[in-house]
């Protein structure tokens, strides 16, 4: 049934999704069974109201926050555009059901029950309107406007202000001015079928340009070209018709979405002509004229249109986000609020943000990042058309600096020098006559280990005048250059310490966790904030603590925890890595454990190549297992491993003793079956078995490759009570055949 209705102004503004736009106009709670719901259609699509409901509670709800009955509209019920759909008692009075469009709800409010206007289905849905709420038993009814209990024996009718639902805290309101209801007497009917709405002014923008010529006499030549997306609308010029200061005017329609571009070509006499455009409420938008030979522009922007930009600020390894959104509510599912926020880091997985305040992402690893945020409803479905905006970012681990300087302190004089980061722009750089003859000015920039940093010279006067050097983090000069052209030596970058020479362990033991020159971060998508790498007193083979990392529960993908050595070149004394790991638990929750190699980078996750993966499957949880690779493909190249377990809700990992260090030479013929035990040992001695008989060469090596120990065993029991504790290499020769096992002292 098609209702009328009343225009406060103008014309109704254009809506572009009907679904966001039909909200309850009317609500009664009138003696006996005269009780209504009116609902409006605020847009032009006729909508079919079977994709729709009005659920409800009756006094305080079962579940808190959730209904306790669905209610549908009748089938082929729908809202034309404008129009309004009202749902009355079977057994109201006549005048109601004159108005009426579905008599077949017969449970309506005694002013004490919720009920709510949405889309989609009972078992999900948008929450588009509110009448009271789900939160309890307001008692006789709510309070709207400052009237106590006056969703009961009142009729409330929208005010025409109001464009869109809205959460029943928001439009009930406290005060006759602050709400979005008029609370009348109970069995006012004065405005059922009918809803008074205010809107802006079209359905597009209508513009208009006024031309002035101060002297009188026209233009002389000068023409203005307006453009409506890039295709020319018309050519327009002030004549002699027009008396000195007189406004010539043309109308130009547009509609939402359109830009519109005024380009003014100046003839003679140009300092007479001048032009303004303005909207139709007479608000200028753009202007231009004279000598001015610069375009104004105009955007027709629909004020209902949903808007949404993020920019972002970096600091240190932060990222930090803001967000400017219009006319879409950021909130929790059956929070009220329009749908949330969905972010992908470097094309991840997409992650939930139910909050429009500032977001911000930490420990994120060196390099430049790209992260996309969409807006969504509160079923995670993008809106149509799409709404995103992205932000392109670097996080950079040291700073550099260029220092330029002019000899004779009146600037470079168009000379000038780009820099480069793996042939990406850092930016161009001169020396302005600010400066003072000899005097630097300098300039700092981002880079990360590894980058190889180029220059592109630009010459202008005065060559010889000019001077550059460029600075590391410490301050050192690693490259300078004065009155040349030339292209700069490539620099590579390096923000760290120098790399480590030599054998090495690690045993997690000291007071800083991580290490001095390890690096702890997650993975590119940024997921596991409640866990990192930790040290942890557990489980240890040497020592008091391991490296552990716990599982944890996420949504939108999988927690990736990274720990990295140092920067090492492995050499002949230092060309096998070894460790050993565990897991926690026996139940296999699905964990992946790696080992990678990076020869870039440190915390660049798409620098790193895999040396070997495990499942939970693949090594006993409830001891130690000790692994060992050989480095000899990296023998002379800087290097990171990383070690990184990736899960969602999986198990713990343990890594003690990262030793780097020369691999102990063995012939074919090892003895496989030989033990060494008790290991770990915390008593004098170790029994070292083997199904090889004769007498046992014993060679004991230090982590460090440092022989502490060489003896002949006649029995099978090794004194180890002057060892100190830590970890230890033993090497056993029975009969020219050897085997090279670890051994822990405590």
């Amino acid at each position: 049934m098609k209702k009328l209705y009343f225009i406060s102004f103008l014309l109704m503004s254009f809506i572009l999704n009907g679904q966001e736009n039909i909200f309850f106009s009317e609500y009664a709670e009138g003696s006996s069974n005269n009780k209504y719901l009116e609902i409006f259609n605020n847009s032009a699509e006729t909508i079919d109201l079977t994709q729709y409901a009005f659920p409800n509670v009756s006094n305080a709800p079962t579940t808190v926050g959730e209904y306790e009955y669905w209610n549908t509209f009748d089938d082929g019920s729908t809202i034309e555009p404008y129009g309004i759909f009202v749902i009355a008692h079977p057994e109201a009075e006549d005048p109601i059901l004159a108005e009426a469009d579905m008599t077949s709800f017969v449970y309506f409010s005694n002013g004490d029950d919720g009920f709510k206007l949405v889309y989609g289905t009972e078992e999900s849905f948008t929450i588009l309107d509110e009448i009271g709420d789900w939160q309890g038993d307001p008692g006789a009814g709510w309070d709207v406007a400052g009237v106590t209990s006056g969703t009961k024996d009142h009729t409330l009718v929208r005010k025409s202000s109001v464009q869109n639902g809205n959460t029943w805290s928001n439009s009930a309101g406290s005060t006759a001015e602050d709400s979005e209801w008029i609370v009348y007497d109970q069995n006012t009917w004065t405005y059922l079928g009918t809803h008074e709405i205010e809107a802006s002014t079209s359905e597009g923008c209508d513009l208009t340009i006024s031309m002035v010529d101060s002297y009188g006499d026209g233009w002389n030549g000068g023409t203005l070209d307006v453009y409506v997306n890039g295709a020319l609308a018309g050519t327009f010029a002030n004549t002699s018709d027009a008396a000195a200061n007189e406004a010539q005017s043309i109308p130009v329609s547009t509609s939402f979405g359109d830009v519109v571009t005024f380009d003014f070509t100046c003839g003679s006499y140009c300092g007479e002509t001048s032009f303004t455009v303005t909207d139709a409420d007479g608000n200028v938008v753009a202007s231009g004229g004279g000598s001015s030979s610069a375009d104004a522009t105009f955007e027709c922007v629909d004020p209902n249109a949903v808007a949404f930009s993020a920019t972002g600020s970096v600091s240190d390894t932060s990222a930090t986000f803001s967000f400017d959104i219009t006319n879409f509510t950021v909130g929790a599912t059956d929070s009220g609020a329009d749908g949330h926020i969905h972010y992908s880091l470097n094309g991840g997985d997409a992650v939930m943000v139910y909050s429009s305040d500032d977001l911000t992402l930490t420990d994120l690893p060196y390099g430049t990042h790209t992260i996309v945020f969409s807006l969504v409803d509160s079923s995670h479905a993008a809106l149509d058309p799409a709404v995103e905006s992205s932000v392109t970012f670097t996080i950079t681990e040291c700073s550099y600096s260029i220092s330029v300087v002019d000899s004779y302190g009146d600037g470079w004089n168009g000379n000038s020098i780009e820099l480069f980061a793996n042939g990406v722009s850092i930016g161009s750089f001169a020396n302005t006559s600010d400066a003072a003859a000899g005097e630097a000015q300098t300039s700092s920039f981002g880079v990360n280990t590894g980058d190889v940093i180029t220059s592109v010279w630009t010459t202008g006067s005065y060559l010889s005048e000019t001077s550059y050097y460029i600075s590391d983090t410490d301050g050192n000069v690693v490259f300078e250059a004065s009155a040349s052209a030339d292209p700069m030596t490539e620099v590579t970058a390096s923000c760290g310490p120098d790399p480590i020479e030599g054998s090495w362990c690690e045993d997690f033991d000291g007071e800083a966790f991580p290490a001095e020159g390890w690096a702890s971060f997650r993975g590119e998508n940024g997921l596991g904030e409640g866990f990192d790498w930790e040290a942890s007193p557990t489980y240890a083979i040497s020592g008091t603590n391991s490296a552990h990392v716990r599982y944890e529960n996420v949504d939108g993908g999988l927690a990736e925890d990274w720990l990295v050595t140092p920067m090492f070149i492995p050499d002949a004394s230092n060309n096998h890595i070894s460790f050993s790991h565990r897991q926690a638990y026996g139940t296999d929750y699905g964990s992946t454990y790696a080992v990678k190699i990076s020869t870039a980078s440190q915390t660049s996750h798409g620098d790193f190549t895999d040396i070997a993966t495990w499942t939970e499957a693949d090594f006993e949880p409830s001891e130690f297992t000790s692994i060992e690779f050989s480095l000899a493909d990296y023998i002379g190249v800087p290097i990171h491993v990383a070690f990184v377990m990736t899960n969602d809700d999986g198990d713990d990992w343990y890594i003690d003793d990262v030793c780097v260090q020369a691999g102990l030479s063995t012939p074919d013929n090892e003895i496989l079956d030989m033990r060494i035990y008790p290991n770990p040992v915390d008593g004098n001695y170790v029994t070292i078995q083997s199904p090889v008989q004769g007498l046992m060469e014993v060679e004991v090596y230090t982590v460090t490759g440092r022989k502490v120990l060489q003896t002949v065993l006649t029995d099978d029991k090794l004194n180890v009570s002057s060892f100190d504790s830590g970890f230890y290499m033993v090497k056993v020769t029975i009969n020219g055949q050897s085997k090279v096992s670890k051994l822990v002292v405590r």
